[in-house]
């Protein structure tokens, strides 16, 4: 007879396919880019001491998203490095930019948020520093043909430098939206991720806790997400460059100890040797097409 341990593998192998079923029959296939008209998105950007990535990551944002409705909110958590004096010299007028005395690490999500106007809300890390062009609209069009979808993530680039906080291939199930188009059921993180303003409100958004800097407040919103029937994914065509671990923190040194400290004291071992992630991000992503997307595409 089966083991507990079996029979509990058994179970989680049969329920993928019949979730991707259900998935699948309860997408909205009338949806199109035009009934997008109408929502608003904001997306929260929360950044500490790391004015070389959040330049990055603004100029990539403002420059490849071109969904028209959408505002960007800045929150600095007391930087030191200039960050200050860089978002004041910001003339587009699409940010908002908010300074906080001290930093407070990833609670700030829950204060900028109640800053937002927007129907629909992106949290992404300031380390998220290329998007695709479209990638916004492209997400939200994802996020809406989905009843029940709570939390989407972008996908990630993965390559000798960064393994971008995503999971192994083996924790995923893809499930085929059509069009070369894909969602990932699965780990999910909040590196760049989308919902709706009526879902976050719904679960009561994102917690503060003032002992921590940095906790999962993200796996924590997820699961009174999934508590409510929701569920969350990473749409699997749409790749961005999450510029996560220690070798593209190589020059951001105390900030990337002090949150893995209070994170995941882990530090997981990549192929590419210390220095030489800034030319390495330059030379093959920035300013460039997309490389083809690192997912497989969807298994169901």
């Amino acid at each position: 007879m089966p083991s507990r341990g079996r029979w509990r593998s058994l179970r989680r192998a049969l329920r993928r396919p019949v979730r991707a079923l259900r998935i699948r029959l309860s997408l909205d296939r009338r949806l199109r880019r035009e009934d997008l008209r109408g929502d608003r998105v904001s997306i929260a950007v929360v950044t500490y001491n790391r004015l070389g990535f959040l330049r990055l990551a603004l100029e990539s944002l403002l420059q490849r998203t071109d969904y028209p409705g959408h505002e960007v909110l800045v929150w600095d958590n007391a930087s030191t490095d200039g960050t200050a004096d860089y978002l004041r010299g910001l003339a587009d007028p699409r940010v908002r930019v908010f300074r906080h005395p001290e930093n407070i690490g990833v609670n700030a999500y829950a204060r900028v948020f109640r800053e937002a106007t927007g129907n629909y809300l992106v949290g992404m890390d300031d380390d998220v520093i290329w998007h695709p062009p479209g990638w916004l609209e492209a997400m939200l069009l994802a996020y809406r043909r989905l009843p029940r979808l709570g939390y989407l993530a972008a996908n990630v680039f993965q390559d000798a430098y960064t393994w971008g906080a995503k999971e192994g291939p083996a924790r995923y199930h893809g499930v085929s939206l059509g069009g070369g188009q894909w969602i990932e059921l699965g780990p999910t993180g909040a590196w760049c991720s989308l919902m709706s303003r009526a879902v976050y409100d719904e679960v009561g958004g994102y917690r503060e806790r003032p002992a921590l800097r940095y906790w999962w407040f993200d796996r924590d919103l997820v699961m009174r997400m999934r508590a409510r029937g929701y569920y969350k994914a990473i749409l699997g065509h749409v790749t961005v460059y999450h510029a996560f671990g220690p070798h593209c923190n190589e020059a951001f040194p105390e900030h990337y100890a002090l949150k893995m400290s209070e994170v995941d004291p882990a530090d997981r071992h990549l192929d590419a040797p210390r220095g030489g992630f800034m030319d390495h991000f330059l030379r093959h992503y920035h300013g460039r097409a997309a490389p083809s997307s690192p997912a497989p595409g969807p298994t169901a």
